[in-house]
C-alpha cells in the first residue's frame, strides 16, 4: 500500500504510509531502497497489542 506505480515505470514508497516491512527492499531492481530507524515519539507510536472496543452500558435510572 506504501509502494504507487504503474508496471515496469519507476516506483514511489510513500514515506507516511511505510510500516517498515521491508518487503520493498529486495525486490527493487537498483537496490535505491535504504532502510533507516526512526525514533519512537508521541506523533509515530503505535500500540504493538490488539484492541478491543468497549462500549458503555446505560443503565436505568
Amino acid at each position: 500500500d506504501a509502494i504507487v506505480g504503474a508496471a515496469k515505470q519507476m516506483h514511489t514508497v510513500v514515506e507516511s504510509l511505510c510500516t517498515g516491512c521491508e518487503l520493498c527492499v529486495k525486490p527493487c531492481p537498483v537496490e535505491c531502497i535504504e532502510m533507516r530507524p526512526i525514533t519512537e515519539n508521541l506523533e509515530n507510536w503505535k500500540w504493538k497489542y490488539p484492541v478491543i472496543e468497549i462500549k458503555p452500558v446505560k443503565r436505568a435510572a
